[in-house]
């Protein structure tokens, strides 16, 4: 089932991993870094972990329609 913005939306959680967005996107967790660091897209990291504010990704997902 391939999910859409709205279904980011509808979540609860306000933190997405990089493999969740990698598999969003179709694309591998490495250019989802990329992304990050191209795009300076807001991270948080709780030790080796990164996580990306699910209301950044969205934005970032309209900004790069």
């Amino acid at each position: 089932m391939k999910k859409t913005i709205e279904d980011l939306q509808k979540t609860d959680r306000e933190f997405l991993t990089a493999r969740e967005i990698a598999e969003f996107m179709g694309v591998s967790r490495k250019t989802v870094y990329k992304y990050i660091k191209s795009f300076n897209i807001r991270v948080e990291r709780i030790g080796k972990r990164v996580l990306i504010p699910k209301r950044a990704f969205i934005e970032f997902i309209l900004r790069t329609r």
